[in-house]
């Protein structure tokens, strides 16, 4: 039996109903201890938490923006570790273009130790480039050091990158998402240009057993009733579990 698991804030109960086994939530909300005690009266599985992106870029930089990003990472960090949540997925960069590594090692070599002291996984995100990435592997050894693939930032970077390939033994966390390679969409798989089958070639070979996690935006789907569009995320996800198994 395989786990299927979206990033979303409410409508926890629906989803259970459908088949869901556990959710992604965003901790930039106010709001967010309220949507995770409601996921979990639900009987969802607290899969991860993704925080805050805004200023991500500034990590790298020697200003107040880049502390208070770093600071915002930290206090995300005790977060997860007071109510029991396993991974937290971070950007570390966002442009195609971000500040070069400097200063954004030494942030991140704190927030790793945070994390070792604390128990808790981090899964750097794919964004505009995997250059800050390959930055922190190479220069921070941590068990706790992960990585979060999202299909869809990779299919607009026009960058030949492959994460899969680079990253997929240190795989912590997914949003598979779709799109057309010029705008960030956010729709299901298979309703966009990635090659799934590829995607999916690259996960069975790496033996992959977790989630089928989606990072998708609902709004897409405006002409379906939320019972319709849960019950067809559930169906997309059952499709690529069975191509990652077949």
């Amino acid at each position: 039996m395989f786990k299927i698991s979206i990033l979303e804030n409410e409508f926890h109960e629906l989803m259970k109903q459908v088949g869901f086994d556990s959710v992604m939530l965003g901790w930039r909300d106010a709001d967010r201890i309220e949507y995770l005690e409601k996921a979990r009266n639900a009987g969802l599985l607290i899969e991860n938490i993704h925080a805050a992106t805004k200023n991500s870029d500034n990590l790298w930089v020697d200003d107040l923006d880049g502390e208070d990003y770093m600071k915002c990472l930290l206090t995300s960090i005790d977060d997860c570790k007071e109510y029991n949540i396993p991974t937290m997925v971070v950007h570390i960069s966002y442009s195609n273009s971000p500040p070069p590594n400097n200063i954004g090692i030494r942030r991140f070599k704190q927030i790793t130790e945070k994390a070792e002291q604390s128990n808790i996984n981090i899964a750097l995100e794919n964004t505009g480039t995997t250059e800050h990435i390959h930055y922190i592997f190479n220069n921070i050894d941590s068990e706790k050091l992960g990585f979060c693939f999202d299909s869809g930032h990779e299919n607009l970077t026009k960058s030949n990158s492959d994460c899969l390939e680079e990253f997929g033994e240190r795989l912590m966390a997914m949003h598979l998402n779709d799109n057309f390679g010029a705008d960030d969409l956010h729709l299901l798989p298979f309703d966009g240009n990635i090659d799934w089958n590829k995607i999916t070639r690259q996960l069975k070979n790496i033996k992959y057993k977790g989630a089928i996690a989606f990072e998708i935006n609902n709004s897409n789907y405006a002409q379906w009733s939320r019972e319709k569009y849960y019950e067809e995320v559930f169906n997309r996800a059952t499709k690529l579990w069975d191509m990652v198994n077949k």
